[in-house]
């Protein structure tokens, strides 16, 4: 029975990886638009509410697509 939850553990440490992936990705790519804006016109006034609630969409979209996409239907095919 051990071995059990030491696969749970594994399971969730991936998972865990896997999320701050989606975070950091995010937040770079949210980074990056507000450099790239600020580069092509010399200034940029950022809404930080604003900013953050898209950020937190992005994120939100990122894990539930994450989650969706590893659900894998086509398992059922290969254990069948």
């Amino acid at each position: 029975m051990d071995g059990g939850g030491e696969f749970i553990t594994s399971g969730s440490n991936h998972r865990l990886a896997m999320l701050s992936r989606v975070g950091e990705s995010v937040v770079k790519c949210s980074v990056k638009e507000v450099n790239n804006k600020w580069v092509k016109e010399g200034s940029c006034l950022v809404e930080m509410k604003r900013w953050m609630e898209d950020i937190t969409l992005k994120l939100t979209a990122g894990v539930i697509a994450g989650f969706v996409l590893s659900l894998n239907p086509f398992r059922l095919l290969i254990n069948a």
